[in-house]
């Protein structure tokens, strides 16, 4: 399995173009990451750019599900898009990434897709 580190960080709307090694085969995404005020988590939209840019999630809460290290897109193995652990890198416990540290405190790694 090849695990690689999505290049996130603290800022707003971001948007960026990345291609990640998942199930044997390279696969384009372009994501967007947003920070919502109400909820005070980020989030993001997934868009397949080996497919035309089809979205293929749409505001997804980034944060650790029962323990820091599981996969948070387990739910969606269907459509075989990997994992994503979000990681907690600081001696802080934090429950999630807040509005300034992710890409530092947190990191986001993604991998092949678990077959259940």
């Amino acid at each position: 399995m090849v695990l690689s580190v999505l290049p996130v960080d603290s800022s707003p709307n971001q948007t960026f173009d990345v291609s990640l090694p998942i199930d044997g085969r390279n696969r384009k995404f372009q994501f967007f990451f947003s920070w919502n005020p109400i909820g005070q988590y980020w989030q993001f939209d997934l868009f397949d750019l080996n497919n035309g840019g089809v979205q293929l999630l749409n505001n997804m809460p980034i944060g650790p599900i029962d323990y820091p290290y599981n996969n948070t897109l387990l739910r969606y193995s269907y459509k075989e898009i990997g994992s994503l652990y979000v990681v907690n890198l600081s001696d802080v416990v934090h429950d999630r990434p807040h509005l300034d540290n992710l890409g530092t405190d947190w990191a986001l790694i993604w991998g092949d897709t678990p077959y259940v």
